[in-house]
């Protein structure tokens, strides 16, 4: 049973990521071509794509009555560094570079001995669609992405070209009364969480108006 749970989530998951890279791809269109903003069939596109985001979110839902579903959310499993990087970010950031209208760079630097860390990778995979959207959000035209073992942590940047946030508003995040209402969810506040969910995780925000923004995780090592 909880095997075709977890297939039944990575499946909805997907077809939400999907659901939402289409999205942001018609609303650049619209920004390219402004003669498009009253155009019905246009608009009728967008809002039953959002109507899929809503059906996907009640799927999500009816899965959650599971008690094996309310597990495998909040399970952290103890993950090798090298394996992470490469089995699992590497394909999905070469995946979301071809689904999103935006352009992800990753790097990766590791150390010679393997480290482990305790995650969700289910909750590693909504923390990168809610980081991708927000930077397309803020009219970011390019992410650029590095996973760095050090000597006791594992550091993860996030750095975008968008618009940027002022000093306010990245202390409303820290506060967790800032959401940002994007389709895959309730966006920062979601990011803030993931994090928080970690065993010793920080998360912090740095960011200049209209030169973009930063997100650096930290995450130690598991002993």
């Amino acid at each position: 049973m909880k095997n075709h749970l977890t297939q039944s989530l990575i499946m909805n998951h997907d077809l939400r990521n999907n659901i939402g890279a289409s999205i942001s791809h018609l609303q650049l269109m619209l920004i390219d071509n402004p003669d498009l903003l009253n155009n019905e069939d246009m608009l009728a596109a967008i809002e039953n794509l959002k109507q899929s985001i809503n059906i996907s979110k009640s799927i999500s839902v009816n899965l959650s009555n599971s008690s094996e579903t309310e597990q495998l959310k909040t399970t952290l499993e103890k993950i090798s560094c090298h394996d992470h990087f490469f089995k699992n970010a590497k394909p999905a950031y070469e995946k979301l570079n071809k689904m999103y209208p935006i352009t992800i760079r990753d790097s990766y630097i590791t150390t010679k001995d393997d480290k482990a860390v305790f995650a969700n990778q289910a909750a590693i995979a909504s923390l990168r669609e809610n980081i991708i959207n927000n930077a397309i959000k803020s009219g970011a035209t390019e992410l650029d992405i590095s996973l760095e073992m050090r000597e006791y942590c594992l550091v993860v940047i996030f750095k975008d070209n968008g618009l940027g946030m002022s000093q306010d508003e990245i202390d409303k995040i820290h506060l967790k009364q800032h959401g940002d209402g994007i389709i895959h969810g309730i966006g920062t506040s979601s990011i803030m969480s993931t994090v928080e969910e970690g065993d010793g995780a920080y998360i912090n925000f740095s960011s200049k108006i209209n030169e973009g923004t930063t997100i650096r995780i930290v995450i130690p090592y598991a002993e």
